[in-house]
């Protein structure tokens, strides 16, 4: 027997809110958003702990986060209730991300805990029933009514007509609990045996591979040692030959060695009583230069040009130029020769005796023009022809040839001055070149100069041939090795370079080879032996053989449980009927008695005065209500009738008559009843006492 007699919650809109219940029935009346659906839950939340794998959806919140508190405190809640006698206490908080996740039961009087409640099998432990069963029976809410098939109610009603106990086991569920245990996808016993002999049989040929494997590398690295000598042998035969060839090479070099030096001293005395090398250079660099050298040409002298006239021609021919430049006055005398003859002849006309004399003075002035014009033309004709024209063009001709003489003049000057220099560094090229050949021609010099430079670089050469032979020879001497002889014939045709290649190849191949022998030893070394393998396929398979005998005899039995369920599941429903037929009654006075509850939990019922059972449907929605809550009341009393029963806004369709019915209903019944309404009609009601009507 199971009384709530006080919650305490931080669930939702709930901050440390409190509600107290009494035994029998509890009518909390409050207006809509005051939290009765929240307290719902909140009960739920704390017998059967908060699932934390619903999600949600876009028709629904899960409640993690539908009832995750306003306030941002952690969610958690206390419950005290009577259970079996005692007073306990409950508490559940959130620890991390796991809301509800910590549960604490214990005992209210003494602090003892109470071991056998945990937060998996509180509710389970307390109520009698799993959760979906206690949400299809006694907790009850408007727009929930109807029962709907549940496997654990449904194995709950069979297990309850069948063996007349309410508890969750039968044979029919240990059957198929043993099915599963021999076969359940991957962890069934026979999927575990199969897929370990199937782990074994792969570990088998896993060891064949590895041993196949191992013994074809152990193969190839005895085939690459065998190649690997054979080469080593031919790199010796290699080294011999190339041994000999160095010793040839020796010889050849000390031979050109002498050579060397036996030219070096033909040089030597080649070069004795010659002057010194540098000496020599340095006649040759000036021998070379004055050979280079390009002496000044001595000029020739320009012809002289016509001679200048002196001062004294320049000015008569300008004092010429002059006088036929001039122009004297001479109109004058024939303007006074006509002046006088016009005197003469006015004095004639007058008589005058002096016209004679004015006329005789014309005339001489006319004769005087005349013997000036003569005198003039005479001189003109005298002047052109000394100067052979005129005297301005000769004045010109004359300037030209002073200015030419004195350019002449300015040349001579200069040209002495040139072949002086030419003349000197002729005779100062002449005296270098006397005092370096002395008196050798100075072609013959630079050939004696060049024998002997040549006599001098060939002493230097052959002592530098001399030298890289004997350095050569010295290093040759030192580079003797002497080389191991072959152990065998040698066939091979590589060079020793491909010779010392294959050899870093089989080297490096090897050494991978070895690795992997390495790898392929230590994986066989954590497989078991081939006979062990054996003996436990052996095993593996006779029981593999084993369960599946066992499987097909419990396969058998399931059959025949169905079978039996089925023909014994058909007597739950008219049990139930029977009790929902009679809280039907109560609770529309009398108006309904006829029930019938299918065996997927189906409602059919009848009116008095019909003669056909039919389904909610054609039922008002007040009526489809009653229906609802007769059945859910008739499951509730088989399956758990010592548990509370929770109703949320159940009765919001019900008219005050039947209303009144189900709350003296309600009274009757032996355990506790919270009843949750936005409504005061519920406590009006039940308040008042009609005397003479028993509903």
């Amino acid at each position: 027997m199971l009384t709530i007699r006080k919650m305490e919650a931080t669930f939702g809109k709930l901050d440390g809110d409190t509600l107290e219940l009494t035994e029998g029935l509890n009518v909390i009346s409050a207006p809509n958003e005051w939290g009765k659906s929240t307290w719902c839950a909140f009960l739920t939340a704390m017998l059967y702990g908060v699932d934390t794998r619903d999600r949600t959806t876009k028709t629904g919140l899960a409640d993690k986060e539908h009832y995750a508190p306003w306030s941002g405190k952690p969610m958690s809640g206390r419950l005290e209730a009577d259970w079996n006698g005692r007073r306990i206490v409950l508490y559940r908080s959130t620890s991390g991300r796991i809301p509800m996740g910590v549960f604490q039961a214990f005992d209210a009087e003494t602090g003892l805990p109470v071991s056998e409640l945990t937060a998996a099998n509180c509710g389970e432990m307390l109520l009698g029933v799993e959760k979906s069963v206690f949400l299809r029976s006694n907790f009850i809410r408007q727009g929930d009514m109807p029962v709907d098939a549940d496997d654990n109610l449904r194995r709950r009603l069979h297990s309850l007509v069948v063996s007349g106990e309410d508890g969750s086991g039968n044979l029919a569920d240990r059957l198929r609990e043993l099915k599963n245990r021999l076969r359940y996808r991957k962890s069934g016993l026979l999927p575990q045996a199969e897929e370990e002999l199937e782990e074994v049989h792969t570990q088998a040929k896993e060891a064949a591979a590895l041993s196949a494997r191992l013994d074809a590398l152990q193969q190839e690295l005895s085939e690459r040692r065998s190649r690997e000598e054979e080469l080593e042998n031919h790199l010796r035969a290699l080294q011999c030959q190339a041994w000999a060839a160095s010793e040839e090479r020796i010889q050849s070099a000390l031979t050109q060695l002498d050579e060397c030096q036996a030219a070096w001293q033909q040089a030597k005395r080649d070069c004795d009583g010659l002057a010194p090398r540098e000496e020599i250079r340095q006649k040759l660099d000036r021998a070379w230069a004055l050979q280079e050298t390009r002496l000044p040409e001595v000029p020739e002298c320009a012809p002289a040009p016509e001679p200048a006239p002196d001062e004294g021609q320049v000015e008569n021919a300008r004092m010429a130029a002059e006088s036929l430049e001039k122009r004297s006055p001479v109109w004058i005398l024939p303007a006074l020769a006509a002046l006088l003859l016009a005197a003469a002849g006015a004095m004639a006309f007058f008589r005058m005796p002096e016209w004679k004399y004015v006329c005789g003075a014309a005339i001489a002035a006319a004769a005087g023009y005349c013997w000036l014009a003569v005198s003039r033309s005479r001189r003109k004709r005298e002047i052109l022809r000394r100067y052979g024209g005129d005297p301005r063009q000769w004045l010109d001709r004359a300037e030209e040839r002073i200015a030419r003489q004195k350019e002449y003049a300015a040349y001579l000057q200069t040209y002495e001055e040139k072949k002086r220099e030419a003349e000197d560094a002729r005779r100062t090229w002449q005296k270098e070149l006397d005092e370096l050949t002395e008196g050798v021609p100075l072609g013959e010099y630079l050939s004696l100069q060049r024998r002997a430079m040549g006599a001098w670089q060939r002493e230097e050469e052959t002592l530098r041939e001399y030298n890289r032979q004997s350095q050569v020879a010295d290093m040759l001497q030192q580079m003797r090795r002497p080389a191991p002889e072959p152990a065998g014939p040698d066939t091979r045709t590589e060079s020793e370079e491909e010779t010392r290649r294959l050899l870093r190849d089989l080297e490096a191949r090897q050494q991978q080879l070895l690795e992997q022998t390495g790898l392929l030893r230590g994986r066989l070394s954590h497989l078991p032996d081939r006979q062990a393998l054996e003996q436990k396929q052996m095993a593996l398979q006779k029981r593999i053989w084993h369960l599946e005998d066992c499987h097909r005899a419990v396969e058998l039995g399931l059959e025949t449980a169905r079978e039996t369920e089925t023909a014994m599941s058909s007597r739950f429903a008219p049990r139930i009927s029977r009790q929902a037929g009679q809280y039907l009654k109560r609770l529309t006075c009398g108006r309904y008695s006829a029930l019938q509850l299918q065996q997927d939990l189906s409602l059919l019922a009848a009116a008095e005065g019909e003669n056909s059972l039919r389904s909610p449907l054609w039922r008002s929605s007040g009526t489809a209500d009653q229906l609802y809550l007769a059945v859910r009341l008739a499951v509730a009393e088989a399956l758990s009738p010592e548990t509370p029963l929770v109703l949320d806004d159940a009765f919001t369709r019900f008219d005050d008559e039947r209303l009144r019915s189900a709350l003296a209903l309600l009274e009757e019944m032996p355990r506790q009843v919270i009843l949750f309404t936005c409504q005061e009609r519920e406590n009006t009601l039940k308040n008042q006492r009609i005397p003479g009507k028993n509903p």
